[in-house]
């Protein structure tokens, strides 16, 4: 929905999984994590700064690699998502 609102004002918007890091409140949630620091933020530094991503929009990656989301191509659902997420 970002991606869509941004388009004209030349804004890329990704999103990038933070990754499963090993950390105080992971496991205190019962979560636990497995990945270090460094490994939990290549994906938002790679979508930060990889030159092959420039002038791309409206992805998600994960990895380091773009991961369909099963309803981003329902303009009706994005829009509810995205409203939801305005109120909160």
């Amino acid at each position: 929905a970002f991606a869509e609102r941004l388009k004209d004002h030349g804004v890329s918007v990704l999103a990038a999984h933070p990754g499963d890091v090993r950390s105080k409140l992971s496991t205190n949630l019962g979560y636990g994590g497995w990945e270090s620091a460094e490994e939990g933020a290549a994906t938002p530094l790679f979508c930060a700064f990889e030159a092959s991503l420039k002038g791309f929009s409206g992805k998600y990656y994960e990895h380091k690699r773009e991961v369909l989301c099963s309803f981003s191509h329902n303009k009706q659902k994005v829009e509810q998502l995205f409203e939801c997420c305005e109120r909160y």
